[in-house]
C-alpha cells in the first residue's frame, strides 16, 4: 500500500494575548523537549513507522491540555516537525515518565498540573464520507467503486452520493472490466479471492501457502484472469477461464501486465519494450521496442499504446553521499497501426510523469506529472489533460495541491483524481466542460481514497 506524504496542516488558531506565546509544555524524565503551543493545533500527517499519533494539543481556560494518542500507529502528522517531535518524545518515555508541567504565561511560573498519556481505541473505518453533500457532483456521476486503503475497504459510491462497504479486501486489487467482479489478494492466508457484486458473493479462486502476489490483470472482456506469484516452484503467468474453470501456466519472464483491446491477448512490458501475450497458449510479439520500458496501456479502440520509460539517472550519488531519489518516467505514445510516435512534453517545473489514462473517447490524456523525489508523489504532483489532437497541455487541478491517479468518466467528460495533500485526501471529480471540481469523499484520518473503476451494474 502506497503511504501519503508528509503534508501540509498547520495549527488552526492563534493566542488570544501576546502573553499566551509564552506558554509552555515541557515533558520530564529522558524526554527533556519543549514544545509551544497556539490555542489549537492537531497534527495531520506522520510517517508511518513512528509507532504512535498526536492527535491534539487545546490551550484551554488559561492552561494548556494535551491529549497525546500511543495506540500504535501512525495516522497524520503536521509542518510543526519540532512540536511533534517534543510529544512523539513524551509518548516514547516510560509511564513514569509520561508526565510533564504546565507554565504559565510567565516562563518558568509552574501551576502544578500535569500531562497523561491516554490510550484511545480509534474508530474503525467506514465507506462514509461525513461532510459531503449527496448527488453533488456535475453532470451526475455512474456508480463508482474505490479504496479506502487504510483497512483495504471496497466501497461503493451511489448515484446520490451515499457509500457502502462491500467488502474488506486486500492488495493487488483488480476491477473486471465491466465492473461486476473484484479479484484481491489476502497476504495473512496466501488466497486469491474474486468478489461478485451481482450477488455479493466471495469465492476464494486459488490458495497457495507459500506464494506471494506480484500482479492481477483481467482480459479485456473480463472472461479470463490472470496474475504473477513469486516464492512458488511453479513459475510463471497463471491464467484463470471464468467461464469454465480451466487453468493453465504461461512460462516466460514477465515485467508488469496489463489488458488488450483484443480479448485474447495481453500486454508485457519489460526492459525491451512492450510485448504482446496470446492467452490460449502464451505467445509473445514484440509490438514496440522501447527501452527501459515500465509500464504501458492501450487507449479504449486500441488506437494509441501508452508506455511508460525510464529516464537516464542524473544522480551523483556515492557510498559516502547517498541519494534517496527515485527514477523518474517519460511518456511514449505509439499509434499502433502507422507507428507515428509522439513523446509528451514536461510542463515547466516537472520531469517525470507519475500516471495517465486514456479518455474513453481517445480525444486526449489526463496525465499526472510529478518530479524527482525520495517519496511518492513527491514535493508536486499536478494533472493535465494532453490533446491527442493539437499536443497542448491544460492543468485542472491545483498548483499547490499534490493530484495524482486520473481517471476519466465513461462519456468522457469528467476525470477523477485522488487529492494527496493530506491523510484526509478524498476523490476529487473535475468537470472538464465547465472546469468545476467537485469534492466526491471525505476519508477524514483514512485517507487516501482511490478510485478503482466505474460499476454500473450495482445499483
Amino acid at each position: 500500500m502506497i503511504c501519503p506524504r508528509s503534508g501540509s496542516s498547520s495549527p488552526s488558531a492563534t493566542p488570544s494575548t501576546s502573553a499566551d506565546k509564552h506558554n509552555r509544555l515541557s515533558s520530564q524524565g529522558a524526554c527533556g523537549a519543549l514544545f509551544t503551543s497556539h490555542q489549537t493545533a492537531t497534527f495531520r500527517r506522520v510517517p508511518r513507522h513512528f509507532p504512535f499519533v498526536i492527535t491534539k494539543v487545546e490551550y484551554k481556560y488559561g492552561r494548556l491540555l494535551a491529549v497525546r494518542d500511543c495506540i500504535g500507529r501512525m495516522m497524520n502528522s503536521g509542518k510543526t516537525a519540532s512540536a511533534f517531535l517534543a510529544f512523539i518524545l513524551g509518548c516514547m518515555c516510560s509511564p513514569a515518565q509520561q508526565t510533564g508541567t504546565v507554565l504559565g504565561s510567565a516562563p518558568g511560573s509552574a501551576l502544578g498540573h500535569s500531562l497523561r498519556a491516554v490510550p484511545v481505541t480509534p474508530p474503525a473505518p467506514t465507506c462514509e464520507s461525513p461532510g459531503v453533500q449527496g448527488g453533488n457532483a456535475s453532470p451526475s456521476l455512474p456508480d463508482m467503486l474505490f479504496l479506502r486503503p487504510i483497512d483495504e475497504l471496497v466501497c461503493l459510491r451511489h448515484r446520490d452520493g451515499h457509500s457502502e462497504k462491500l467488502l474488506k479486501g486486500g492488495p493487488w486489487m483488480q476491477v473486471s472490466p465491466g465492473g461486476n467482479q473484484v479479484a484481491y489478494w489476502l497476504p495473512e492466508k496466501h488466497e486469491l479471492h474474486v468478489f461478485s457484486l451481482s450477488n455479493r458473493k466471495d469465492v476464494a479462486l486459488h490458495s497457495v501457502p507459500d506464494g506471494n502476489m506480484r500482479q492481477i490483470v483481467w482480459s479485456s472482456n473480463g472472461q479470463a484472469l490472470a496474475y504473477l506469484l513469486t516464492g512458488t516452484n511453479v513459475r510463471g503467468l497463471r491464467v484463470v477461464d471464468m467461464r469454465s474453470g480451466a487453468r493453465h501456466v504461461i512460462t516466460g519472464i514477465f515485467g508488469t501486465l496489463a489488458a488488450s483491446p483484443d480479448p485474447d491477448y495481453l500486454i508485457g512490458v519489460n526492459a525491451e519494450g512492450v510485448h504482446r501475450i496470446k492467452i490460449a497458449d502464451g505467445r509473445q510479439d514484440l509490438i514496440a521496442a522501447v527501452e527501459d520500458a515500465a509500464d504501458g496501456a492501450y487507449s479504449p479502440r486500441g488506437t494509441w499504446l501508452g508506455v511508460l520509460a525510464s529516464q537516464p539517472s542524473t544522480s551523483t550519488a556515492t557510498d559516502d553521499e547517498p541519494d534517496c531519489t527515485g527514477g523518474t518516467f517519460a511518456l511514449i505514445l505509439q499509434k499502433t497501426v502507422a507507428k507515428h510516435v509522439i513523446k509528451v512534453p514536461f510542463p515547466p517545473g516537472f520531469d517525470s510523469v507519475l500516471d495517465f489514462a486514456f479518455a474513453p473517447d481517445e480525444s486526449a490524456l489526463a496525465v499526472t506529472f510529478g518530479a524527482a523525489a525520495c517519496d511518492y508523489p513527491g514535493d508536486v504532483a499536478r494533472v493535465y489533460l494532453f490533446s491527442l489532437a493539437s499536443h497542448k497541455l491544460n492543468p485542472i487541478s491545483p498548483p499547490d495541491r499534490l493530484s495524482v491517479k486520473a481517471h476519466w468518466s465513461p462519456e468522457s467528460r469528467v476525470v477523477i483524481y485522488s487529492d494527496y495533500s493530506g491523510s484526509d485526501s478524498p476523490l476529487i471529480a473535475f468537470d472538464t466542460q465547465t472546469g468545476q471540481a467537485t469534492r466526491l469523499t471525505n476519508p477524514d484520518q483514512w485517507g487516501p481514497d482511490e478510485f478503482l473503476a466505474w460499476c454500473a451494474e450495482a445499483r
